[in-house]
């Protein structure tokens, strides 16, 4: 039997509040202890398989000269609060990849060669990004076409071999604008990007400047 540990009054086994002086006592069988998920101050019979009465969390109650981790108290707000900021971070990082999808960084820095960039800001309308290079805190903006040209670039189909001596015999080996023969490149009339193919009728010999000209006078470069 408990007895309370203020007026002596006999009670039941479990603790309770005393009907004569209302303390609460603790019956000799049995020990305070908190839940280990809710934290909830309970009683229970030591060694007895319960269940807590908030959570529904089952476990074995301790004994009075263990010190288990059934005693350790459990923050719900501190948990919550880490949980948060995980779910915030996962969700920066989930925007980020949707970011650099778009508008991918360059591949180096033509400043110092590093590769490492950091994205700074992004346009309200998402027409254009700006990245940081990490070494040299150069900045470069990726416009969204930008992007997708070279896309369309780096995925883009070789220029077969034979449409390649095509083009050079049909142009005479020299740059079609100027008459270069020097640092000559294969050009396509209709940018791949745009839907051109890859056959002789859209390719022709330019040299280096006068392609470099082409490219800065089309429509969004």
């Amino acid at each position: 039997m408990g007895t309370c540990v203020r007026c002596g009054k006999k009670t039941g086994w479990f603790s309770t509040v005393c009907n004569d002086c209302n303390a609460q006592w603790v019956a000799a069988s049995t020990i305070r202890y908190h839940c280990p998920k809710c934290n909830a101050d309970l009683v229970g019979r030591e060694g007895s398989f319960e269940r807590c009465n908030f959570c529904r969390t089952a476990f074995t109650v301790p004994k009075r000269n263990e010190a288990p981790l059934v005693l350790q108290r459990f923050d719900w707000q501190k948990e919550q609060e880490i949980e948060k900021q995980k779910q915030l971070e996962q969700q920066r990082q989930e925007e980020l990849d949707r970011i650099t999808s778009i508008f991918p960084p360059p591949k180096e820095c033509r400043i110092c060669g590093e590769f490492m960039w950091k994205l700074m800001s992004i346009s309200p309308n998402e027409k254009s990004a700006t990245y940081t290079c990490q070494h040299c805190d150069k900045s470069v903006t990726i416009k969204r076409i930008d992007a997708r040209q070279r896309e369309a670039r780096d995925n883009r189909e070789p220029i077969p071999k034979e449409v390649q001596r095509e083009v050079w015999r049909r142009d005479g080996g020299k740059c079609v604008v100027c008459g270069s023969q020097e640092k000559l490149e294969f050009d396509h009339i209709i940018p791949v990007a745009r839907g051109g193919a890859n056959t002789a009728r859209n390719i022709q010999l330019l040299c280096e400047k006068c392609n470099r000209a082409k490219s800065d006078s089309e429509p969004g470069s």
